[in-house]
C-alpha cells in the first residue's frame, strides 16, 4: 500500500453538488432533466432550512461545504478532509489540516521512482 501514488479526490458536496447538476441539465437542454435537477436544489435548501430550525449548525455548516478534498488512500494520522468553496481552497484545507503527500525518491541512476509526479526529471 506504500508504493500507491498518493492522490487528492476533490468532489462537490450538499447544495453546490445539486447547483452543479442543475447547469448542467440547464447546458444539456433537456427540460426533464432540468426538473429532476430542480427538484434536488429544493430538497437540498430545505434540509439546510430545516437543520437551522432545529439548530443543528453543524449538519447546515457542512450541506454549504462545498467542494471536499480528501487523499486517497486516506492516511491514518489525517483526522479530517479538507473543504472550501472552489476546488483550490479545498485543497488548501486539506494541507492547513495536516496532509503532507508522500515524498517521491528519484534515482536518476537507476532511472525509476516510486511514483510519477509533475516536475519529475525521470519521465
Amino acid at each position: 500500500m506504500r508504493n500507491l501514488p498518493a492522490r487528492v479526490d476533490v468532489y462537490p458536496v450538499g447544495v453546490l453538488e445539486q447547483l452543479l447538476r442543475l447547469r448542467r441539465a440547464v447546458r444539456a437542454g433537456r427540460p426533464e432533466l432540468v426538473r429532476w435537477a430542480l427538484r434536488g436544489v429544493r430538497v437540498e435548501v430545505a434540509a439546510v432550512a430545516g437543520d437551522v430550525r432545529r439548530g443543528r449548525w453543524r449538519e447546515a455548516k457542512n450541506r454549504l461545504n462545498g467542494y471536499l478534498a480528501e487523499p486517497t488512500p486516506f492516511p491514518a494520522e489525517l483526522t479530517r478532509c479538507g473543504s472550501g468553496w472552489t476546488r483550490k481552497r479545498a485543497v488548501a484545507s486539506l494541507h492547513r489540516h495536516g496532509y503532507r503527500p508522500p515524498v517521491d525518491r528519484c534515482d536518476p541512476a537507476s532511472g525509476k521512482h516510486s511514483t510519477p509526479h509533475r516536475g519529475c526529471i525521470l519521465r
